[in-house]
């Protein structure tokens, strides 16, 4: 859902891919899969895109999160209204990385619904093939 989110923020014109985001203390002390990025730290929308989907970043997602909605958890509430516009019932999301917390489900039904609305944007390919 991050990787969603920011793609249509892109599309829309709300965020570019050549935005430089400064990276937060939190993004930098992310647990779990990463690309080590640091406190301070300047890095493109584009970059960040390639690191959530190559290297499943959570420190990446986070700085997306952070960039686009100001904290984590606002940007946790628009993947929830996103995931409900969507349908995906029996969908929560507790933080933009989909690492395990207490409320945090989906189902594979959900996860293909949201699969199919992020193919219909091309330029997610440039990220997800080789």
């Amino acid at each position: 859902m991050t990787m969603l989110l920011t793609v249509e923020a892109i599309e829309a014109g709300k965020i570019g891919l050549n935005d430089m985001i400064t990276c937060s203390e939190k993004v930098s002390k992310m647990e779990g899969s990463k690309v080590f990025l640091s406190y301070g730290e300047k890095i493109s929308v584009d970059e960040l895109l390639k690191s959530v989907a190559v290297a499943s970043g959570n420190d990446a997602a986070v700085a997306l999160a952070e960039y686009m909605a100001g904290s984590e958890e606002a940007f946790t509430q628009l993947m929830n209204n996103r995931a409900a516009e969507l349908g995906m019932n029996d969908t929560h999301f507790m933080n933009a990385t989909g690492l395990d917390a207490e409320g945090h489900y989906t189902s594979a039904n959900d996860i293909a619904i949201m699969s199919r609305e992020l193919i219909k944007h091309d330029m997610i390919y440039k990220y997800t093939t080789i």
